[in-house]
């Protein structure tokens, strides 16, 4: 008999542990959706694994026990509990006359600065551009920002990406004592 549950709910890390160790007996089996959940093109790709679960096309990578969830959040539990995610918005202006640059180096962005970022706890990064102001958000899940800022600065590559896209973009005056990008204040929240 095949149960299909909804597991894109929030819970907090202690409950999803609960809630593992209670099926844990039970040998259940999940795979993992390579798309997120949210919108339709989860819901379809969610239906097509069921699919090519039923004829085994499924990789062995796919399926997992809850042991592995159990093995996992031993280690997890090692580094202490997981960082709450912290949310960055940042504002700087664009040089007019060197909007479509930055537009053409950021459809193609260099996958060093983007393995750095990720290496840096970076996620969820976009940038915006409206009136001449680029916004940038991203969400920082590690444990010390200043340290992860500090060695993403220091990346050769990244360096070398910064050389092409600082030129296109002017500091604010309302900028903060060595900022380059200004932070913004967070005013609203809807999760």
């Amino acid at each position: 008999m095949d149960i299909m549950i909804d597991a894109n709910q929030s819970m907090t890390y202690a409950e999803a542990r609960r809630r593992a160790a209670v099926f844990e007996p039970l040998d259940l089996v999940w795979f993992e959706e390579p798309l997120p959940a949210s919108g339709s093109w989860g819901g379809v790709r969610r239906a097509e694994n069921a699919r090519e679960r039923e004829r085994g096309d499924l990789s062995p990578s796919e399926f997992h026990r809850t042991g592995h969830f159990r093995r996992s959040s031993t280690s997890w539990s090692r580094k202490g509990s997981e960082s709450p995610v912290q949310r960055y918005g940042m504002v700087i202006e664009v040089r007019a006359e060197k909007l479509e640059e930055y537009r053409r180096l950021h459809a193609q962005p260099w996958p060093g600065v983007l393995e750095t970022l990720r290496a840096h706890h970076i996620a969820n990064y976009s940038i915006f551009e409206h009136s001449g102001l680029l916004f940038s958000y991203f969400e920082y899940h590690g444990d010390d920002f200043a340290a992860d800022m500090a060695a993403i600065a220091a990346d050769p590559v990244t360096q070398e990406w910064w050389k092409l896209t600082d030129p296109c973009q002017r500091r604010l005056a309302t900028a903060g004592d060595g900022e380059w990008w200004a932070q913004m204040e967070q005013v609203f929240l809807m999760e």
